[in-house]
């Protein structure tokens, strides 16, 4: 009988690379090439029936606020893909795919591991970018697709979310989910996508989007016009809003659109004028997030603090994410920028005049 604990850790199966888990938020993982280590892998996960360490980050969020991703899959199992009830229920039934990094944009928040776009910049420093994809990439990602689907009973999956790099950006989506279709109705399977945006999806994208049970679209959106070009380069805010309104256009009744929003020193104070202009186009519910890399969010300066604390009185959305003020994390955040700007011919503090001035 399951331990039904977390829903995660029962009924949803995470491909990440070369590596297998439930959710991106648990520590320990599998590595797909050594199948002795996959089957070790999933009895560890079969014992769980109580908080581990390696479930700190749901530990944490549940400890400070009362609610985790664990508590809402658990409140809310239907929309995540999972059976309403787990006793006598071993059925993988959500699959994740983070397979590869193929993407257009070096985020700032993000890194050479989820980007072919950050690779290349590392390697090169030039401004002017173009990704190809070589072969041995695309062998390395047909190995890994290969390997999931041995793993994968499609015929019990109601849920697919497709992550990146930008998921959008090449068709191995669409290859997931023909493979889906061999065995199962998609009229049965929710399909969800994180994407930067900067994508027009394809006819026919378009054309499985309109056959499956929901789509559900989530666009990373950091900041508006200058504040988005800058935090999410070389992406163009223009391009993505262009994108949005080209998928409402579209008028899918089965698809709901919403925005992922990644809070951190630079945009915090703008929270307000994100979340006015994200209502145009959407009432979904987001949950924004604080980055955890270089422009995390104990490197808020604390007379910025204050600003956003008088600000955001009424509303504790962004105010519950500001971490204690780490100054040595704070100047590896000032170098991080000037390093980019240098490398990008940007300027920080022209891009956001507002706040500079709380930063030394």
């Amino acid at each position: 009988m399951k331990k039904m604990f977390c829903k995660f850790i029962d009924h949803q199966t995470r491909f990440e690379y070369n590596n297998i888990s439930p959710c991106c938020w648990i520590k320990k993982k599998a590595n797909l090439s050594n199948p002795v280590e996959v089957i070790e892998y999933k009895q560890w996960l079969n014992s769980i029936d109580n908080w581990v360490p390696e479930c700190h980050t749901c530990k944490d969020m549940e400890d400070r606020t009362g609610s985790s991703y664990r508590t809402r899959a658990n409140s809310n199992p239907v929309h995540n893909g999972f059976p309403e009830k787990s006793e006598d229920n071993d059925d993988i039934t959500a699959i994740e795919f983070q397979i590869d990094a193929d993407c257009n944009s070096a985020c700032l928040i993000c890194g050479s591991y989820n980007s072919t776009t950050w690779q290349k910049y590392e390697a090169s420093g030039l401004k002017d970018i173009k990704i190809t994809i070589d072969n041995e990439t695309k062998s390395t990602t047909s190995i890994r697709l290969s390997t999931a689907f041995s793993l994968i009973n499609f015929e019990k999956v109601r849920k697919i979310t497709f992550l990146g790099g930008e998921p959008l950006k090449n068709s191995n989506h669409i290859t997931i989910i023909k493979e889906a279709m061999k065995v199962n109705d998609l009229k049965n399977i929710i399909l969800t996508y994180v994407t930067n945006g900067s994508i027009t999806p394809t006819d026919d994208t378009i054309n499985l989007w309109r056959q499956a049970k929901q789509v559900q679209i989530s666009v990373s959106v950091d900041g508006l016009g200058e504040h988005f070009n800058y935090l999410r380069w070389p992406l163009q805010f223009k391009q993505v809003e262009n994108n949005i309104k080209f998928i409402i256009d579209l008028k899918i009744p089965n698809l709901t659109l919403k925005f992922s929003h990644a809070v951190n020193p630079l945009n915090i104070f703008y929270y307000d004028q994100f979340k006015e202009w994200s209502f145009k186009y959407t009432t979904s519910i987001f949950n924004p997030f604080g980055t955890d890399n270089d422009l995390n969010l104990s490197c808020v300066p604390p007379r910025l603090v204050w600003a956003v604390s008088k600000k955001y009185k009424d509303d504790t959305t962004v105010l519950n994410l500001i971490k204690p003020f780490h100054p040595t994390e704070y100047d590896r955040f000032i170098k991080y920028l000037e390093y980019h700007d240098k490398k990008r011919g940007l300027n920080w503090r022209e891009v956001f005049p507002e706040i500079q001035h709380y930063f030394k």
